[in-house]
């Protein structure tokens, strides 16, 4: 019998799985007047860059490091998920869990 909190993260992932593709759906411009208001939310909250300021170019701002740390996290979030459906799809195979149409091979 599984524990309680097997059950929870085994029940937390999946609401997570459901959940994010779901949520990015939702936030993605689907026009180009959501394109535009997105871009303009952007730009008054930061995100437009420090040349608009007349800053020098080189320069990166909290914003840049943010956006480079958050890109970094994904990058390894999704190399963690890829491996580990790697992993299981070759350890299934290897235990003989190879079933055709609800009947084992023989």
């Amino acid at each position: 019998m599984p524990s309680r909190h097997a059950e929870f993260f085994r029940f937390s992932r999946r609401t997570v799985r459901w959940l994010v593709p779901a949520a990015l759906l939702t936030l993605m411009p689907k026009c180009l007047l959501c394109l535009a208001a997105y871009a303009g939310i952007g730009a008054a909250l930061g995100f437009g860059g420090p040349e608009i300021c007349g800053a020098s170019s080189n320069t990166i701002g909290p914003w840049g490091w943010l956006l480079a740390l958050g890109g970094l996290t994904l990058g390894l979030v999704g190399f963690y998920i890829r491996q580990q459906r790697r992993y299981k799809s070759s350890s299934s195979s290897k235990h003989g869990n190879d079933q055709i149409e609800g009947h084992t091979q023989r």
